[in-house]
């Protein structure tokens, strides 16, 4: 696998908990260039998407293993993509939104869906 060009759970501290915890302490955007507050705003997304997929599954059940397999995702990209260590696609959002019905179950909880 190559490198990525930045690890999203390198943003945030401590990084053990991208993805999982609700409350994570978020580097200061002062002094950033564009390049690194473009950084910090993609990994707080690939944060909070992470946590929508574990809590899907959670509520269904289901492990991640199980849903990679019965979805044909590389459960090795999947674990990197949800410890944020590697950068997610949209191709990777879009499968959970679709797989793990994610807009409904944002609609359900009275969240507005993200058309970002």
């Amino acid at each position: 696998m190559t490198n990525p060009r930045f690890r999203p759970r390198a943003s945030c501290e401590p990084s053990t908990n991208f993805g999982t915890a609700r409350l994570v302490t978020w580097k200061s955007p002062a002094g950033m260039t564009e390049s690194a507050l473009d950084q910090l705003g993609t990994a707080k997304l690939q944060h909070a998407h992470a946590q929508q997929v574990r809590a899907a599954l959670a509520a269904d059940g289901a492990t991640i293993s199980s849903y990679a397999n019965e979805n044909g995702i590389d459960i090795t990209r999947l674990g990197r993509i949800l410890r944020g260590d590697v950068i997610m696609r949209i191709e990777d959002v879009v499968n959970a939104e679709r797989n793990l019905k994610l807009r409904e179950r944002r609609a359900v909880a009275g969240a507005a869906p993200s058309q970002r």
